[in-house]
């Protein structure tokens, strides 16, 4: 079951977006103790860890502006989460996606398709809020 509802992602462009396509202002959570990971086209054999269940990914658009959609997989090859990135820009582009109270602690695969189908991947393992009802 997808928990894709609660996933938020904000961008360094001070917007938050929500799953559902409402957008509102939100503040720029970019700071100098951040690490950006960047994805690979073909998947290497580290891990990247999730800071406070955060994931910091750069993205290098090399067309123009426009969406790209991402899956999250478990390492079953379970799809746990996906959605739309409406906000990408032609160059550099830095996301947070905010995984708290969607996924559970473990180790995940983050693949990533731009406009031209081509994938970009990112192992990570989430150390975070797991979804609860109660306190999600």
């Amino acid at each position: 079951m997808s928990l894709n509802i609660f996933l938020k992602i904000s961008f360094i462009l001070c917007f938050m977006l929500t799953i559902n396509a409402v957008s509102q202002p939100a503040y720029c959570q970019h700071t100098a103790d951040t690490s950006w990971v960047k994805l690979f086209k073909k998947l290497d054999g580290g891990f990247y860890y999730t800071i406070g269940g955060k994931l910091f990914v750069q993205y290098t658009g090399e067309y123009n502006n426009g969406s790209m959609s991402y899956r999250v997989w478990d390492y079953n090859r379970n799809l746990d989460s996906f959605g739309t990135i409406t906000t990408k820009k032609y160059g550099d582009n830095r996301i947070i996606f905010d995984f708290n109270c969607v996924l559970y602690n473990g180790k995940y695969i983050l693949e990533i398709e731009n406009e031209k189908g081509e994938k970009f991947y990112l192992r990570f393992d989430y150390d975070g809020q797991e979804p609860d009802p109660v306190t999600c």
